[in-house]
């Protein structure tokens, strides 16, 4: 509805729904159509993204699976935070 007001006199003017669900349909198809051709082949990317993706980790999994892991052992360092390399030099320092 769409209405004036005047100081003597108020004027409004209304639409009939059926006319104005016409309209928000058209629009609704104007606004989407250009884009909704590209939704297809946006998916398969997708689709073809997502199930390449592990090749690689299944490839390396295969590659480490007849190694068996090496114990190791931990051991404290004399100051929190202080963790010695090959030089001799801790890494916070």
């Amino acid at each position: 509805m769409f209405s004036v007001q005047t100081p003597p006199l108020g004027t409004q003017v209304a639409q009939g729904m059926a006319v104005r669900r016409h309209m928000a349909r058209t629009l609704a198809l104007r606004t989407v159509a250009p884009v909704a051709w590209r939704v297809p082949p946006l998916l398969a990317t997708a689709w073809w993204v997502v199930g390449s993706t592990p090749a690689p980790l299944q490839c390396l999994r295969s590659q480490l699976a007849p190694r068996r892991a090496a114990p190791t052992t931990w051991r404290r360092w004399a100051k929190p935070g202080h963790c010695p390399t090959r030089s001799g030099r801790g890494c916070m320092s």
